[in-house]
């Protein structure tokens, strides 16, 4: 009871303590810098960084040409990347393609950002400790740093799921308490938009469709059949949209190069601890012996919390009894637990694959800093007699912050790390491919030297995805191919041939880099062609004289 020399509370003004916002600059900072580090010299922007954002876009640069994809050219996934990829190919009219590309990439070091925002905004209710270690970790992971530097599918599968967190997020009851409600409503609109951001996933990578099927659960268990509904009808229509023209132009087309050929691939030859190795925060750094057992440990653990955390929620949905803070943090559990194991049962294996399931978990890591961090000041209070501002309070909390700072620290030297070799400029390159007709090779380097849309203009018969083209001939002849180099294969020589016949310049990659001409298809292509010259990271070829 209130003595009577106490002041009255103020009269409630309906006014709400927001979290601060610095944490969420912080984190983009942090973000913005390990992905840019690498463009620091901006002649890297045109380096051949990577062969499918390269092929991705030269597949635009097809599509606005008139060749539509699947039917005309062979494409792996849905068509989401091509068609967001054909401004950058108008663009190639007036830049030449390599800065085209360029742009593409800046555009996704931008959208990575965006994405470490998003973790932020989604731990944000939880408080600064959950913003700092979730968001943090986003920002420096370095197989997502390596994936956002450059044009690939995952980082807008990345953007899509938080999206589509965030709008689930903001329409529960329980979490918007205190603040003014979205206007979405949760059992109708809110899963519609949700289930269309899945679709727009969808639409670029087959990937999404874990998600897709972990999302749907969640929403039916927590939202029920009417909102899973909405869910499903938002996904759909937007599949429908964007492939269902494909479909109809190109028919079963789009299902041979999406399933079929994708699964005619060879698979890679990989041990279990490297792809578990590029999930590593460190693996900017040279593994050992002994970081590979650690790092066995730490996924052993993780893996055992994973399921704890599955299990429980779970558990406590089934009884009515899981509060949103706990449906949240199962969600995010599922989706660890399921992308993970896509990501690692997958029979090829490349490090942008352990981004997929990196916002999930950069999301429970968030929400098991926030934990701890209430563990030790809860703790440290206790002990102090309910003293919050002891000196033994304030000296754990600054153990605890500097240790997390200087973690995330050591994780953004490793970041940076990961960078490949600087190249020289495209400029050289482009001057000898724009002397020549058709110029064939990968993709990555006749985007650097500026030839897919001259080629496309040109009518040059040099797919976008060189390789892809090579193993599908071969898997049609019913060889067994394997492996990365196509050897000796009579099938993939007689696709080669055909696709030389309209060109007077090859590029091949440096033998270092691996060969993959060898035997008859070596010996074809040395018939016609000679070397030249050298232009790291690729070998210049002209077609011999009559």
């Amino acid at each position: 009871m209130r003595g009577p020399s106490a002041p009255a509370p103020p009269p409630y003004d309906g006014a709400v303590t927001r979290p601060p916002r610095w944490p969420l600059v912080a984190v983009a900072a942090l973000a913005l810098l390990t992905r840019g580090w690498a463009y620091l010299d901006p002649r890297q922007l045109v380096a051949a960084r990577e062969l499918d954002d390269a092929t991705m876009y030269s597949v635009a640069v097809q599509l606005v040409h008139g060749h539509l994809p699947y039917r005309d050219v062979l494409y792996l996934h849905p068509p989401g990347m091509p068609l967001a990829m054909t401004p950058l190919a108008w663009l190639a009219r007036w830049t030449g393609d390599a800065w085209a590309l360029a742009v593409g990439r800046v555009g996704t070091v931008l959208l990575g950002v965006v994405c470490t925002v998003l973790v932020g905004l989604l731990l944000r209710r939880r408080g600064t400790a959950a913003v700092l270690v979730g968001a943090g970790l986003y920002a420096v992971w370095s197989p997502v740093v390596r994936t956002e530097r450059v044009a690939l599918l995952e980082p807008v599968l990345s953007v899509c799921l938080l999206l589509a967190l965030l709008v689930l997020q903001r329409t529960d009851g329980a979490a918007v308490a205190g603040r003014a409600r979205s206007r979405l409503r949760p059992a109708t609109t809110a899963p519609l938009v949700a289930g269309a951001l899945t679709g727009v996933a969808l639409t670029f990578k087959l990937w999404a469709g874990v998600t897709a099927v972990v999302l749907g659960l969640v929403v039916l268990a927590t939202r029920g059949l009417r909102a899973t509904g909405w869910f499903a009808g938002g996904l759909a229509g937007v599949l429908v949209v964007v492939v269902g023209p494909f479909v109809a132009l190109a028919g079963t087309a789009v299902w041979r190069d999406t399933v079929t050929a994708q699964a005619s691939r060879p698979a890679t030859v990989d041990a279990f601890a490297f792809r578990l190795r590029r999930f590593s925060p460190l693996d900017g750094f040279a593994s050992t012996a002994g970081t590979d057992a650690v790092l066995r440990v730490v996924a052993l653990a993780v893996g055992v919390a994973l399921v704890v955390t599955v299990v429980v929620g779970v558990a406590r949905w089934s009884r009515g009894r899981a509060d949103a803070d706990r449906v949240e943090v199962t969600t995010w559990a599922l989706l660890a637990l399921a992308q993970t194991a896509t990501v690692l049962v997958a029979p090829s294996f490349f490090y942008h694959y352990a981004a997929f399931p990196a916002p999930a978990l950069a999301l429970l890591a968030g929400a098991a800093g926030a934990a701890c961090w209430s563990a030790v000041t809860r703790g440290e209070r206790r002990r102090a007699g309910e003293r919050g501002g002891t000196r033994a309070a304030r000296w754990a909390r600054s153990v605890a912050a500097g240790v997390g700072v200087a973690v995330l620290a050591v994780g953004a030297v490793s970041a940076c790390r990961a960078t490949r070799p600087a190249q020289p400029s495209n400029a050289t390159v482009a001057a000898w491919a724009g002397a020549h007709r058709c110029v064939w090779g990968l993709a990555s380097a006749v985007v650097r030297a500026d030839a897919a849309t001259p080629n496309a203009e040109r009518g040059c018969d040099v797919p976008p995805d060189v390789y892809g083209e090579g193993v599908l001939a071969a898997s049609r002849s019913g060889a067994r191919v394997t492996g990365t180099v196509l050897d000796d294969n009579p099938a993939w020589t007689a696709e080669m041939l055909r696709q030389l016949a309209t060109s007077d310049a090859a590029f091949l990659p440096l033998p270092e880099d691996g060969r993959w001409l060898r035997g008859d298809s070596e010996r074809a292509f040395e018939e016609q062609f000679v070397h030249v010259a050298t232009a790291d990271p690729f070998e210049l070829w002209e077609r011999r004289g009559p």
